[in-house]
């Protein structure tokens, strides 16, 4: 739509617009629930791939 000169869209339609945004996915609340305990072992300083097991927000 952005390089037309005209848009349809039908009377029960709509448009999303979203823009530009970025969705984390964490699981320790699920885990919690479940009784699952997470052991994590880190080396160094920017390990953060087990962040969405251990953290329940940004």
């Amino acid at each position: 739509a952005s390089v037309a000169d005209e848009l349809h869209l039908s009377a029960d339609g709509f448009v999303l617009l979203r823009g530009l945004a970025r969705y984390g996915t964490y699981f320790k609340d699920a885990l919690d629930r479940l009784g699952v305990k997470v052991h994590v072992f880190r080396v160094g300083e920017y390990k953060s791939f087990s962040e969405p097991f251990t953290r329940s927000d940004m």
